[in-house]
């Protein structure tokens, strides 16, 4: 989300660290916005200069290896789109290496989708580990990430992964939406969740959208966790694709055994995996709805008593997806229908157990709605 500019504007968090013998004096963090291209800087913060410890004349022993920095830019994006944030580290003392003292991360502001890691750098992939007791079983998995909302609002409507290449057909795992409900100790109250087994086509193809049962209006004062898991021990192997060396707000949360052997959720790591929580609006009114994208999708007949085609363009290839809701939003059928090329595609929906009514449905790539359109179910 956008923060506005009187709560401090875009936050970067930079984390750093002194390598050397020495103390680094004078030490300035200057942190600039660009456009997508990179060319045109947009906003600069600069941030009081301090002086940075070498590890050995550190007041805590032992020594902290990084440190971290949140810095409130003021920045609000004029409009929705890509953008690069640029930190750059300087000091009076010389540097052997300045060639790590600049670092740049693409952000993306969207309308649609939540997400801490960036797409293109999603290289890296999260594997499953063996059971030390049964080394042909994986231990059980989980992955996912950490959101908060400062401004009031949103809607969540599902989440999309990516798994990873190394990731096993006909994995039961779940999807699932906590809030934060800790105290002393570690507490996630399931506000959504759902139970799927992975197809073969799924997996290392992209993002693939998995909704929740009911839209889920998101709270300012809630601290929420979007992860994909299994629960117990599987013969099959869990990935995720992540982007490594990202994790700069302690975003990430994993699932493992701790020194007493229960299952709880650590968070310093140094990767973001690609879990999304999708925020696009399904729901329109008739209105709205012929303003909107309507043309993009055909649903014959409509009417539909038994089966509707589904006629529908993309622009780029992707996995797609549909969804139909009805007009409280609540999710009525869903299904993961496949690759599609890009132009005109048809895929058909069984409506034969769906009840006399009107309905909205949705057509999803990517965890984007790419059409969506006001349909009829008549017996």
């Amino acid at each position: 989300q956008a923060i506005t500019e009187a709560d401090g504007g875009m936050v970067a968090g930079v984390i750093w660290r002194n390598n050397g013998r020495q103390d680094q004096t004078n030490v300035s963090i200057v942190i600039e916005v660009l456009d997508e291209t990179g060319t045109t800087v947009l906003n600069t913060t600069n941030i009081d200069p301090f002086t940075m410890p070498a590890p050995a004349n550190e007041e805590i022993c032992p020594a902290p290896i990084l440190d971290t920095l949140f810095i409130s830019t003021g920045f609000v994006p004029a409009e929705m789109g890509i953008y690069q944030v640029r930190a750059s580290i300087t000091s009076d003392e010389g540097d052997d290496v300045p060639d790590n003292n600049s670092k740049t991360r693409v952000i993306e502001y969207t309308s649609d989708e939540y997400g801490h890691n960036d797409a293109p750098l999603s290289t890296g992939e999260l594997r499953g580990r063996a059971s030390t007791d049964n080394p042909d079983l994986f231990v059980p998995y989980g992955v996912g990430n950490i959101f908060t909302f400062p401004n009031a609002g949103s809607t969540a409507y599902g989440l999309t992964v990516e798994f990873g290449p190394n990731c096993d057909g006909g994995l039961n795992f779940l999807a699932a939406l906590y809030t934060d409900q800790s105290t002393t100790s570690q507490a996630y109250q399931l506000e959504s969740f759902a139970y799927h087994t992975l197809y073969d086509q799924w997996i290392d193809a992209g993002p693939i959208y998995f909704p929740f049962d009911d839209a889920i209006s998101m709270s300012t004062e809630e601290v929420y966790m979007v992860t994909v898991e299994t629960e117990e021990e599987t013969i099959e192997e869990c990935t995720v694709r992540v982007e490594p060396n990202s994790d700069n707000d302690n975003s990430t949360a994993k699932k493992d055994f701790n020194s007493n052997q229960q299952l709880v959720w650590f968070f310093r790591n140094s990767y973001s995996p690609a879990v999304r929580l999708i925020t696009s609006e399904r729901v329109m009114s008739v209105e709205e709805n012929s303003l909107n994208q309507a043309s993009e999708l055909n649903i014959y007949p409509n009417p539909a008593s038994t089966e509707a085609r589904i006629d529908f363009n993309l622009a780029e290839a992707g996995n797609v997806a549909y969804e139909v809701r009805d007009i409280n939003g609540k999710l009525i059928k869903f299904d993961n229908v496949g690759k599609y090329n890009v132009g005109n595609n048809t895929f058909t929906v069984d409506v034969n157990a769906i009840a006399t009514g009107s309905y909205f449905m949705s057509v999803v790539s990517g965890g984007k709605v790419i059409a969506h359109k006001q349909f009829i179910v008549k017996h």
